[in-house]
């Protein structure tokens, strides 16, 4: 199926990390569908031949962040990469 012009793809993935692993093994003991992390450069597949909205894909914490950013307790690293490609 072609797409048209101007349309846009957005994705939002689990990032592939050892903290993610034991979540994603304890989910799909139990889940129907197997929960997949990705690491950035397979995401960043996704958008082939698409222009990339600024910031790109990003943690979902960059993402047009909120000004002032606000800061999280503890050190928690976002767990998602995000990003919005349009077709040319």
């Amino acid at each position: 199926m072609a797409s048209v012009r101007g349309r846009r793809l957005r994705s939002e993935r689990a990032i592939q990390s050892e903290a993610m692993a034991e979540f994603a093994r304890r989910l799909n003991q139990t889940a129907r569908k197997a929960f997949v992390m990705r690491t950035h450069a397979q995401i960043t597949c996704f958008f082939d031949r698409l222009d990339l909205v600024e910031p790109g894909v990003v943690q979902v914490d960059h993402w047009r962040p909120p000004k002032p950013k606000v800061t999280t307790s503890g050190g928690w690293v976002p767990s998602l990469y995000a990003a919005v490609g349009r077709k040319p």
